[in-house]
């Protein structure tokens, strides 16, 4: 399966301008909806965590990368100090977001800090981007990014057990100019 992945990619230039320009507008059509998180938001987040809630000043980044089929995320937050100002690092992460013609299902790969990595499904519904990752046997954590009333960045995470799921992570950003 892999091997014919990798000759259909190494083939789809000798196949034609026409197909792989195809590919390429049906990758970009279905980022497309995404693309208003393009550009550097701030704002703050907080995480309910076993020790108690963190909150944390949170920076994201989103370019649009190659010709518009795909998403360069970056995300960094800073641990809220009692005087206001950012403290230690408390996540730092970059993903890859795409959208795979041959699955036709929205990719999101992610990579932090700590060397944890993963590779995950996403949906894209409307202008929102919903991904979520295994948390142990019958068990998830869902996230949800839209764009609030405001046009601000409204990000939600959610703990799952089967059906039943408890969110755990809020986070709005505004973008800069």
């Amino acid at each position: 399966m892999r091997r014919s992945v990798l000759m259909t990619l190494t083939l789809l230039p000798l196949a034609g301008p026409a197909l792989a320009d195809e590919v390429d507008k049906q990758q970009a059509a279905a980022m497309a909806p995404l693309a208003w998180m393009a550009g550097e938001w701030k704002g703050e987040s907080t995480m309910r965590r076993p020790e108690g809630q963190l909150r944390s000043l949170s920076w994201e980044r989103v370019i649009v990368a190659a010709g518009g089929t795909a998403l360069l995320i970056q995300g960094r937050h800073h641990a809220i100090k009692p005087d206001g100002t950012p403290g230690d690092v408390v996540h730092d992460a970059a993903g890859l977001l795409s959208f795979q013609p041959r699955t036709g299902k929205h990719r999101f790969v992610a990579q932090l800090a700590n060397g944890r990595s993963g590779d995950f499904e996403a949906r894209v519904e409307g202008d929102k981007l919903l991904w979520s990752m295994p948390a142990g046997e019958g068990q998830q954590i869902r996230y949800e990014i839209q764009r609030n009333a405001a046009g601000q960045w409204a990000e939600e995470g959610f703990f799952c057990r089967g059906e039943s799921c408890q969110p755990f992570f809020k986070m709005t950003l505004t973008k800069q100019p």
